[in-house]
C-alpha cells in the first residue's frame, strides 16, 4: 500500500481515522472475489460481542436485533439547534454511559441560505434512451470540484411498464387503533420473496399516512405501502415492474400483532394486480445518477429537465454546467442530459453545508451508537445486535454544563417519552462498524479475532472509498439488507460515514468537509 499523505488509523483506544487522506494501492485492492488467498483487508467488519474484537460480516442475522431508543416527536427546528454551540446529551449504550458534549450545531444552514444548483435544458428524446447505456459518464463541477460521474442504466424501467401491486380492502381501524398496537407484524412474499413484517410501533402515529410510513421503514425498499384517503385503503406495490412483479396476499406472522387482518390492512378482502411490461427495478433516471452523487449533491426531475444541486449553501456553494466524462458513453449533452446548455444559479447566504443533527452527533458518538432521523423522531441504535449485550437507555442530561438537547424542546427523548425497543436473538455479527485497513490477514485469522483495530470508520472527518474495488467477504453485496435494521451495508456505512462513491483512490477525505 501506498500512503499519498498522512494518515491517522482507529486503534483499540479509539474510533476514527481523520486527517487530510488518501489510500492508493496497486495490487491488494484490486484482487476480487477470485482472488487465490482469502485476504481480509478492506472488507467490511463488525465487532464480536464477547471480546469485543474484529469479526468479518459473516451474516445479517435476520434472527437478530439491535437495541434501540425512539425519541418522541422533535421538539425544535433546525433553526433552534442551529443557534447552540455547546449542545450536549447523555445515554448508556451496552452498559457504558456516554456524554457527548461541546456539540456545535451552528454549522447547519440558515433557514434563509440557498444551495447552488444547474438546471439542464428541456429533453429532447424521450427517457427509455438512457436504458441501453450501461457506460454512461458525464463530469459535473460541484463547489469548484470537478467530479467525474459513471452510470448504469440498463436496468432501468421503460415508462411504460408498470409494478404489482395488492390493493387491500378498506381500512380496518382508524388512527386510535393503529396507535395500540407496537408489536405489529405480518408476511407478504413480493416478487416471489418472502418478507416478515415485524415490531411496527404505531403508537406515534397521527395519520393513516404515518402508518404508512411506519410499514415502509421496516420495508426497507423492499415494497412500499401508499395510504389512499379518497378510498380509505392501503396498497402494497412491488419494487419492480413488468410482468415478473408480483405481490401476493399479506397474511398473519408468526408472531406479534397481525395486522394484515380485516381490523387493520384488511388484505384478505383486497385483490391483486399484476404487473406489464418487461423486467425492471423501478429505478429511475435521477435514482441511479443519486447513487453516485451521495456526499456530493442529488438531481431531481422538474417536468422535461433534470436539475443538479449542491450538498452545500451559500455565496461558496455553485454546480456549473455538465461537461464531457472521461470516456464511456458521454450523457451530458442534448442526446441526454443535455446539461451542457443548462442555466447555473449560485447559492446565497453565509457558507455552510447541508449538514443533518444526526450526522454532528454521529461524529461525535464515533461509533458507540448510531442516531438517525425516521421523518418525525430521532432514534439511537445500538451498536451490536443481539442479547444479552445490545442495551441502550432513554436519553438524560448530562453534567457538562452545556445545553442539553436530551429533552422536550430538542430531540425530545427523556424517561416517559422515549421509547426503548430490546434487542433479540443472541449474539452478532451483523453490525457493520467499518472497514479493515490493517495488513492483509487471511480471512481465518480475522474470524478468530487475531487482529489489532485497524480499521476506517469515517466518524468526524467523513471518507469516500470506491465502492467497485470493497471486498466483501461471504457473498455479501453491498446493497443487501441488514435485517431488522432496516438499512443496507451500505446504509450502515453511510451512516458512519463511509461514503460509497467511484475513486481513483480506496479511501479519500471527503472535499465537503
Amino acid at each position: 500500500m501506498t500512503t499519498l499523505q498522512a494518515v491517522e488509523l482507529q486503534n483499540s483506544e479509539g474510533f476514527w481515522l481523520s486527517g487530510d487522506y488518501k489510500y492508493k494501492d496497486n495490487e491488494t485492492f484490486l484482487q476480487d472475489a477470485g482472488r487465490v488467498a482469502a485476504l481480509a483487508q478492506f472488507t467490511v467488519v463488525a465487532r464480536r460481542q464477547s471480546d469485543l474484537k474484529l469479526i468479518p460480516l459473516t451474516d445479517l442475522s435476520p434472527a437478530l436485533t439491535p437495541a434501540f431508543m425512539t425519541c418522541g416527536a422533535i421538539g425544535g427546528t433546525a433553526a433552534e439547534f442551529a443557534a447552540l454551540t455547546d449542545a450536549e446529551l447523555s445515554i448508556d449504550v451496552n452498559g457504558e454511559t456516554i456524554e457527548l458534549a461541546d456539540m456545535d450545531m451552528s454549522g447547519l444552514d440558515s433557514v434563509s441560505d440557498t444551495p447552488g444548483y444547474l438546471t439542464c435544458a428541456a429533453l429532447a428524446v424521450a427517457l427509455p434512451i438512457f436504458q441501453a447505456v450501461a457506460d454512461a459518464q458525464f463530469g459535473i463541477t460541484i463547489d469548484g470540484i470537478l467530479n467525474n460521474i459513471t452510470c448504469d442504466f440498463s436496468g432501468i424501467d421503460d415508462e411504460n411498464d408498470t409494478p404489482g401491486y395488492w390493493t387491500c380492502g378498506a381500512n380496518g381501524g382508524n388512527i386510535v387503533a393503529w396507535n395500540a398496537v407496537t408489536d405489529g407484524a405480518f408476511d407478504v412474499t413480493v416478487n416471489g420473496l418472502e418478507i416478515n413484517i415485524t415490531g411496527a410501533d404505531f403508537s406515534t402515529a397521527i395519520t393513516l399516512n404515518d402508518v404508512a410510513d411506519t410499514i415502509n421503514y421496516l420495508a426497507a425498499g423492499r415494497f412500499t405501502v401508499i395510504y389512499d384517503g379518497k378510498l380509505d385503503i392501503y396498497r402494497l406495490v412491488s419494487n419492480k415492474t413488468g410482468e415478473v412483479s408480483t405481490v401476493a396476499v399479506p397474511n398473519a406472522p408468526a408472531a406479534g400483532t397481525d395486522i394484515s387482518a380485516a381490523g387493520f390492512l384488511n388484505a384478505a378482502a383486497g385483490a391483486t394486480t399484476a404487473g406489464t411490461g418487461g423486467e425492471g427495478t423501478a429505478q429511475t433516471v435521477q435514482d441511479i445518477i443519486n447513487a453516485e452523487l451521495v456526499g456530493l449533491g442529488f438531481c431531481y426531475m422538474d417536468g422535461d429537465q433534470f436539475v443538479f444541486v449542491s450538498r452545500t449553501a451559500g455565496e461558496l456553494s455553485s454546480v456549473a454546467v455538465l461537461s464531457a466524462g472521461a470516456g464511456g458513453t458521454d450523457i451530458s449533452g442534448a442526446g441526454f442530459l443535455n446539461g451542457a446548455a443548462g442555466a447555473a444559479t449560485a447559492g446565497t447566504g453565509g457558507e455552510g453545508l447541508f449538514e443533518s443533527i444526526s450526522g454532528i452527533i454521529n461524529a461525535h458518538a464515533e461509533g458507540r451508537f448510531t442516531c438517525f432521523f425516521n421523518g418525525d423522531a430521532f432514534v439511537f441504535m445500538s451498536p451490536t445486535a443481539g442479547l444479552p449485550g445490545s442495551i441502550i437507555s432513554v436519553l438524560s442530561d448530562p453534567a457538562a454544563g452545556g445545553t442539553s438537547i436530551s429533552g422536550a424542546a430538542y430531540l425530545n427523548g427523556l424517561t416517559a417519552v422515549g421509547t426503548i425497543t430490546p434487542a433479540t436473538g443472541q449474539e452478532s455479527t451483523a453490525v457493520p462498524i467499518g472497514i479493515f485497513v490493517g495488513e492483509a490477514i487471511t480471512a481465518a485469522d480475522l474470524v478468530a479475532g487475531d487482529v489489532d483495530d485497524q480499521l476506517v470508520s469515517g466518524y468526524g472527518d467523513p471518507a469516500t472509498f470506491d465502492v467497485n474495488k470493497l471486498i466483501l467477504e461471504n457473498s455479501l453485496d453491498i446493497d443487501d439488507i441488514v435485517q431488522n435494521t432496516g438499512f443496507s451495508i451500505r446504509q450502515h456505512l453511510t451512516n458512519i460515514g463511509l461514503i460509497a462513491s467511484q475513486t481513483d483512490e480506496i479511501f479519500q477525505a471527503n472535499p465537503l468537509t
